[in-house]
């Protein structure tokens, strides 16, 4: 069962964490900034947006899977790997360039996530500039543009 003490004491020590020393693990180019900023609501996972000091390096998000809710964090991120692969290679013969996929960042332990030493396990993607999520659609423009990428998705990605 799911205990929302511990959610809300992880949530806690997520953001006193130290970063840097989370980061180190991850096979990034550049430099980031470790302040930790975080990004996006976080119903689940706590996900930190890590902005590069180097301009022409890529930004990266950092995302603490709450272990609990998933229970086999191997099985899910090979899960994870195999869709975005799926993905890049379907738009690469589409000739789609204006798309991207998300891109995980492997860590230095060749895994696609670092379990630090307070058993939390750990996921870094590049950030995709200008990308945003939302929780609740709020405009008819946002449900308009919704529906359009979930159309597109079928068309190009599922046949």
């Amino acid at each position: 069962m799911y205990n929302s003490t511990w959610f809300l004491n992880m949530k806690a020590k997520a953001r006193a964490a130290d970063i840097q020393k989370i980061v180190e693990n991850f096979l990034i180019s550049g430099e980031v900034e470790t302040s930790g900023l975080n990004y996006g609501s976080g119903h689940i996972n706590d996900t930190y947006c890590l902005y590069n000091k180097q301009p022409h390096e890529p930004d990266y998000l950092l995302q603490r899977i709450n272990h609990h809710v998933f229970k086999d964090v191997l099985a899910l991120t090979d899960n994870i790997y195999l869709v975005l692969n799926y993905l890049k290679n379907k738009i690469q013969l589409l000739q789609h360039s204006d798309l991207q996929v998300l891109e995980l960042i492997p860590a230095k332990n060749k895994m696609l996530y670092h379990k630090d030493e307070d058993g939390n396990y750990w996921r870094m993607y590049v950030f995709i500039k200008g990308s945003k999520s939302f929780d609740i659609v709020e405009t008819e423009q946002q449900a308009e543009e919704g529906g359009e990428l979930l159309a597109n998705f079928r068309l190009y990605c599922l046949i």
